[in-house]
C-alpha cells in the first residue's frame, strides 16, 4: 500500500510524463543553419496523428530551433524528455525556458521535478523553494512541496503546504487527492474519505484516488460504499478508461 500510496501522488506540471521508457536514444539537436527544417516541420506534422513521444519530441525539436517555439512548446518538450528518461536534454529546455520572460516559476518548477525523478532530493528542494520565493501563492509550487515532504518523509509540512492550495482554491483535485493519499497512509480514514471523494467529485476519472476511496471504505468497515467503489473501478477498467 505504500507503493501505491506514492504513486498517486500528483505532481504539477506534466503529471501524466513521470514513467520512464529505458533503452531509448534521445535525438540529436538541430541547427537553426540546417536547411532541412521547415520541411521537416511538414512531414512529420504531428499534431494530425496519433504518433508516439519520440515523434512529438522531435517535432518540438525542429520548433525550437527554428525560433518559431511558443513558450507551451518549451513546457511539453521538457516533460516528455522527462517522460522519456532523457534527463539532460529535459535541463537543457528548462534552462533555456528560464531566460523567457515571464517563465521563471514554471522553468524552477520542472527543474525541481526533474532532479526529484533523479533523486536528487536537497537540489529538487531548492528549486522549489527558488519558485516558492517568486510567488508563495503559485499552486503548482505549493503541490511539488507537499509532495517533496510526503516523499521525503514530513507528512505535516507536506499537509500544510497542500491546505494552502486548498485554502485558495478549494476545488484543486490534486490538492484534495494529494491530502486524501497522505491521510489514507497515516491510517486516518475518515479524513482520507473526505479528501479523496472532493477530489473524485471535481475529476472522477484517475483510478488511483478512488482506489485509495474504495480502500478507505474498507478500512472503515463502510462494506457497501468500498463495495460500489470497487465495482465503479472495475467497470472503468473494463471500458478501457484512461487512469491519470
Amino acid at each position: 500500500m505504500k507503493n501505491l500510496l506514492l504513486f498517486i501522488l500528483i505532481f504539477l506540471p506534466s503529471c501524466s510524463y513521470f514513467t520512464n521508457e529505458k533503452n531509448q536514444v534521445a535525438p540529436t539537436p538541430i541547427n537553426i543553419s540546417d536547411s532541412n527544417i521547415k520541411p521537416l516541420l511538414e512531414e512529420i506534422n504531428i499534431l494530425k496523428g496519433n504518433l508516439s513521444a519520440q515523434d512529438e519530441i522531435i517535432r518540438l525539436q525542429y520548433t525550437i530551433y527554428d525560433n518559431a517555439a511558443k513558450n507551451s512548446d518549451f513546457h511539453r518538450l521538457g516533460n516528455l524528455f522527462v517522460f522519456k528518461g532523457w534527463y539532460e536534454q529535459a535541463e537543457s529546455v528548462y534552462k533555456k525556458l528560464l531566460a523567457k520572460e515571464g517563465e521563471k516559476i514554471n522553468a524552477l518548477n520542472g527543474l525541481g521535478v526533474l532532479e526529484f525523478r533523479k533523486n536528487n532530493m536537497v537540489q529538487s528542494l531548492d528549486y522549489f523553494y527558488s519558485a516558492l520565493k517568486e510567488a508563495p501563492e503559485n499552486l503548482n509550487t505549493l503541490n511539488n512541496m507537499g509532495i517533496w515532504h510526503s516523499k521525503n518523509g514530513n507528512p505535516k509540512s507536506a499537509k500544510e503546504f497542500l491546505e494552502k492550495i486548498i485554502v485558495i482554491k478549494p476545488e484543486h483535485a490534486e490538492a484534495n487527492a494529494n491530502l486524501g493519499s497522505i491521510y489514507h497512509g497515516a491510517e486516518e480514514y475518515d479524513k482520507a474519505i473526505g479528501y479523496l471523494t472532493r477530489a473524485l467529485e471535481i475529476n472522477g476519472k484517475p483510478l488511483g484516488p478512488r482506489i485509495l476511496l474504495a480502500e478507505s471504505y474498507e478500512k472503515s468497515n463502510q462494506l457497501k460504499k468500498s463495495e460500489k467503489e470497487y465495482r465503479y473501478i472495475l467497470a472503468m477498467d473494463s471500458a478501457n478508461i484512461p487512469a491519470a
